[in-house]
């Protein structure tokens, strides 16, 4: 046998409450109609920016892949040159190069040891190159790094 709440009983209130619509339940109209059809102008608009974004994105990559394909070679041209012990001084780095270092400096506590750092800079990052001389009669590469300094 099944009992029927009484009107001021917890479930007969929890059973009215379901049972009557709420204002809130229903959307309106017009919010629904102007979020889901942006207008043609404000589309367009939204499109150009990210189309602009993406080429930007896509230029800086191709930057940042030359960069590093470029210092990664000169890194190798000298790694392969210490590695047949051909000796280069900083003149002909600087050739193999085809530039200039970024930062020239020596050793500190006194040894006859000096630093020259190369950069090329990407999109995205920065690549550098590091060469140690040593300081003789001319400064004769003796040790090269890429992106980490040298000791």
């Amino acid at each position: 046998m099944t009992t029927i709440p009484s009107d001021d009983s917890p479930e007969a209130s929890e059973l009215s409450e379901l049972s009557e619509p709420t204002e809130l339940s229903e959307p309106s109209e017009p919010s629904v109609a102007a979020s889901s059809h942006p207008s043609g102008k404000s589309s367009l608009i939204r499109r150009c920016i990210l189309f602009g974004i993406l080429i930007v994105a896509v230029i800086l990559l191709i930057l940042d892949r030359k960069a590093r394909s470029d210092s990664k070679s000169f890194y190798d041209a000298l790694d392969k040159a210490i590695v047949d012990s051909q000796f280069l001084n900083d003149l002909d780095v600087q050739k193999l190069a085809g530039r200039k270092p970024a930062k020239t400096s020596q050793n500190p506590s006194g040894k006859k040891e000096y630093y020259e750092d190369y950069r090329w800079r990407g999109g995205f990052h920065s690549y550098t190159v590091y060469c140690s001389y040593q300081v003789a009669a001319e400064k004769l590469l003796n040790n090269v790094s890429y992106n980490q300094p040298l000791e």
